[in-house]
């Protein structure tokens, strides 16, 4: 066996010079990937806390336009109720009578000299019907007002003219007392 007296450097080096360039290129790749894995990265978390921020701008605007919604459709059911009430009325306006103007006819119907009776209820139909609860305070004004039913003023304003029953009441100790009469009939 012999002993080699000769160390070949270039070989050795050699493979030395081919390892250490694999190694430059590993870790030349291995950096170039760490990068990439860091831009990456770096845009995926730009991108999930932008999609975070429209998510809950979005999910704001809904629940601001889901409160929206739930008030205006309380303030739709509030007008659709307002809307029935006022066909409502406008349907009763349509069928009753005009109540003021056969009130009026009623009052100016009733003669002065009686004591000025006090009307007490008064109901109308579309018939032009009526009944009406009068309230005189002494006999003589009661008295006076039935004198003069059958008068020319009475027959102008009404076509029938009944009175229906007539009440007596004594009020405070005997001192003074009440006259009521119900009349009903029909307006000309």
């Amino acid at each position: 066996m012999a002993i080699k007296k000769r160390i070949n450097l270039l070989h050795v080096r050699d493979v030395d010079a081919r390892v250490e360039t694999f190694f430059s290129y590993l870790r030349k790749a291995t950096m170039i990937l760490g990068i990439c894995t860091v831009v990456v990265f770096g845009i995926l978390f730009y991108k999930k806390t932008t999609v975070e921020a429209e998510y809950t701008t979005q999910l704001a605007q809904k629940e601001a336009l889901l409160k929206e919604s739930s008030q205006l459709e309380s303030q739709a059911r509030r007008l659709q109720y307002v809307s029935t009430k006022s066909r409502d009325l406008a349907k009763l306006l349509g069928s009753d009578p005009t109540f003021m103007n056969y009130f009026a006819l009623l009052q100016g119907a009733l003669p002065t000299n009686s004591g000025n009776p006090i009307i007490n209820s008064f109901a109308v139909t579309k018939e032009k019907t009526f009944s009406a609860l009068l309230s005189f305070l002494t006999y003589e004004s009661a008295y006076l007002f039935l004198s003069n039913v059958e008068s020319q003023q009475f027959s102008s304003v009404f076509k029938t003219l009944t009175v229906d029953s007539i009440s007596f009441a004594i009020i405070e100790n005997n001192v003074d007392t009440a006259v009521s009469i119900n009349l009903s009939g029909t307006f000309k």
